[in-house]
């Protein structure tokens, strides 16, 4: 069954147990010029949801605060951009929080600033998270003369009772409104956010409730099982056993249920969560899945690209001449952060030295939760000298029994069959391991 908490967390078991396997130089190329996806994290709610964990803040921010960030955020991304050695802006999303809540000339004021840093195409994807309640249709409308092309709706139920519950600030009415109004003014570009598996929802209920928002969308559904975080509201009332929690079986027909209802509506899945219309697919989230460099504006924000060697030592000890991939960190609170940022020019907490393996498996990983799976061409990209079939030929045949059927690699790359998406919990740990050893044979450390 496809869980997010525990994939998370092999994600961060795998990159802790390999961040000390390096390849050597020799197996290391320097790579392309590429076109850099960033994020731009809004950090601040107007109350917290019971089961986020999230950086965020329910913080009232008024014009001069906003402009105050504008400024900080233009400025870390210029020390990024040039860090980076972008030349071209992919895509942008502005993700929080809740970025819906800052005014439209704030967002226009990031935009058309990332757009003096480097080429930002018309034609490129900028994503906005909206709340129901902070989306008005005049609102709505100014995100997208701001330069906004693409919405991501968070309705998360069509239940008013399981709003309160994960104490959403809006109403089933409110995200029916405001569906409408997404839909005429991002027409084949809104996204609806939905979860499953929430405390007490049946799967009866889940079934009647996804029907309707299959029949509400038009191009695109993310779908997300709901995680029990530590240490939220929602956690503690899990853990005191007043809420009840569906079982693995449950929430794995809860998932199969969507599979196929929402593509009887023509939303085709094309990552685990994500399902859409043909060529309504999100841009953005390519870039986290396949390798590509994004950068993380904001506080608490995450990016990863190589850097160029004279940026390395402001958050690094590597001594290299060559970029190195890096994954970067910034400080989480969102004054401490503006401080740093004022202060240094940047304002990262903290950038970790990626090796080769690392990106390689961080790669691997989240690529083999979408349907298109690795591809030969991606794989090159990662400039590893060994081709793919090198490397998983041997492991698919030792681990037949587990593998067959399961995982394909031909002509089109590595990937998991439909049926095998939804347990690639059980099958990833394989194929990590069966690439960790080829690395070792190939560059001994």
């Amino acid at each position: 069954m496809y869980s997010t908490s525990l994939a998370k967390r092999q994600f961060l078991q795998v990159c802790r147990k390999y961040s000390g396997i390096a390849l050597e130089r020799g197996c290391l190329n320097e790579q392309f010029h590429e076109a850099v996806a960033i994020y731009v994290h809004w950090p601040f709610c107007r109350q917290l949801c019971t089961y986020c964990n999230f950086n965020k803040y329910v913080r009232s921010v008024d014009e001069d605060y906003e402009r105050q960030l504008v400024q900080c955020m233009l400025k870390d991304a210029s020390h990024q951009i040039e860090a980076s050695g972008a030349t071209d802006i992919f895509s942008i999303y502005f993700g929080g929080g809740t970025p819906s809540l800052c005014s439209p000339s704030t967002i226009e004021s990031i935009i058309s600033g990332l757009g003096k840093l480097a080429h930002l195409s018309p034609d490129s994807e900028i994503s906005l998270e909206a709340n129901p309640s902070s989306s008005t249709d005049q609102k709505l409308r100014s995100f997208q003369q701001a330069g906004v092309n693409r919405i991501s709706l968070g309705v998360q139920a069509l239940n008013d009772s399981d709003l309160r519950l994960l104490n959403r600030d809006h109403s089933r009415d409110d995200s029916l409104r405001t569906i409408e109004w997404c839909q005429s003014i991002f027409p084949g570009s809104t996204s609806l956010d939905v979860m499953f598996a929430r405390p007490g929802q049946t799967l009866s209920s889940w079934q009647r409730e996804l029907q309707q928002v299959s029949t509400l969308c038009e191009s695109h559904v993310s779908l997300y099982e709901l995680t029990i975080e530590a240490s939220t509201p929602l956690a503690k009332q899990v853990e005191s056993g007043s809420l009840p929690v569906a079982d693995v079986d449950t929430k794995a027909e809860m998932y199969q249920f969507a599979i196929e209802c929402l593509q009887s509506r023509g939303l085709q899945r094309y990552q685990v969560s994500n399902f859409a219309l043909a060529g309504c697919e999100a841009q953005h989230n390519s870039s986290y899945w396949y390798g590509r460099p994004y950068i993380g504006l904001g506080p608490g924000a995450h990016g990863r690209y190589k850097r160029h060697p004279s940026h390395i030592s402001t958050c690094s000890l590597e001594n290299t001449a060559q970029r190195s991939w890096h994954h970067c960190v910034q400080v989480p609170e969102p004054n401490a952060w503006m401080q740093k940022v004022l202060a240094t020019g940047e304002g990262s907490a903290k950038c970790k030295v990626l090796s080769h393996l690392d990106l390689l498996q961080q790669v691997l990983i989240s690529s083999l939760y979408t349907d298109a799976g690795l591809s030969h061409k991606t794989w090159e990209r990662l400039a590893y000298p060994a081709g793919l079939h090198d490397v998983f030929n041997p492991v698919l045949a030792q681990q037949s029994s587990m593998l067959a059927g399961r995982v394909k690699l031909d002509e089109s790359g590595l990937r998991l069959s439909s049926a095998s998406i939804a347990i690639a919990d059980s099958l990833l740990p394989h194929l990590m391991l069966g690439l960790e050893e080829h690395c070792e044979q190939l560059c001994p450390t």
